[in-house]
């Protein structure tokens, strides 16, 4: 049984009239006659006796009323209470990411959400460390590079390029590089990962970095301050680049291309709220990478 059904029917017999009930309902009065015909033929019941004066209740309509009326306004305050519980939603979220993504995107995305759900309260742990979710209290965690090992679920959400960059005053002073072996007579600032070792292990050419650090902002500052060039993801410098302070060398040319994941439980342990904050993740994090 169709449930739309019923809820015409119940509309129809509160206004004894099609005019009204299509008014209430927010659909043509074609549409509700057709409605109850075919709640009518499902039934093999006539519902309502029809006259010049309008509609009236038979027998067997009166029944049905008395029998679904109560169900139905209890079930339609039960849908409202779900949605209202949904608005007032609470509870606290545990998220751990990097820190050069929590500086320049996460955050922004954090207040929009609590604008949403003020009562939802977020603890931010700016970190490049893998933090364990059952020690720290994790409730979901954003990675660069997928975990080779791991009980948590990975749902990958953009790939982060990560490019060569200069300052244009550095470029002004010296040689812009043409190709890969011209790095050499430059000072050069690479990423690493948490233990010090270069992101990518070898390089086409061989180039002695001056510098390596597994923090962007380092990187930043290094290239800020006209130390050289530096491999940092071009999604941490776009303001840079759109004002033509940074420059891209290579543009063709990446230093890597990693893949960024948002780590959870296993989804049978994930509360409602933070399912929530999930989805709102992986709605809008990936447009702001790549935007």
């Amino acid at each position: 049984m169709d449930f739309n059904l019923l809820k015409i029917f119940v509309k129809l017999a509160e206004s004894s009239s099609l005019t009204q009930a299509s008014k209430a309902l927010g659909m043509p009065k074609s549409t509700v006659s057709r409605e109850l015909a075919k709640l009518e033929t499902d039934l093999k019941l006539n519902l309502f006796s029809r006259s010049p004066r309008g509609i009236k209740l038979t027998s067997h309509g009166r029944s049905l009323l008395s029998k679904i009326k109560g169900p139905i306004e209890e079930l339609e305050i039960s849908v409202r209470m779900l949605i209202s519980e949904d608005s007032e939603m609470q509870g606290e979220i545990k998220i751990t990411a990097p820190e050069d993504l929590s500086i320049f995107i996460l955050t922004k995305l954090i207040i929009i959400f609590m604008q949403d759900y003020p009562k939802i309260k977020i603890k931010l742990c700016s970190t490049n460390e893998i933090l364990d979710f059952n020690e720290f209290e994790v409730d979901m965690a954003l990675r660069i590079g997928k975990l080779s090992d791991s009980s948590l679920i990975q749902k990958r959400l953009a790939n982060i390029d990560v490019g060569y960059m200069a300052s244009a005053n550095y470029i002004s002073r010296n040689n812009i590089p043409q190709k890969l072996e011209d790095l050499q007579d430059h000072s050069l600032a690479i990423l690493s990962n948490l233990y010090g070792h270069p992101i990518v292990k070898a390089h086409e050419v061989s180039i002695t970095p001056h510098l390596i650090s597994n923090s962007m902002p380092v990187l930043k500052e290094f290239i800020k301050e006209n130390k050289g060039i530096a491999t940092i993801a071009t999604f941490f410098c776009k303001e840079e680049l759109a004002k033509g302070e940074f420059i891209h060398i290579f543009p063709e040319q990446l230093y890597t291309k990693r893949s960024l994941y948002l780590l959870t439980r296993p989804n049978q342990y994930i509360p409602k709220h933070v399912k929530l904050f999930k989805e709102f993740l992986i709605q809008n994090l990936p447009a702001k990478i790549s935007e």
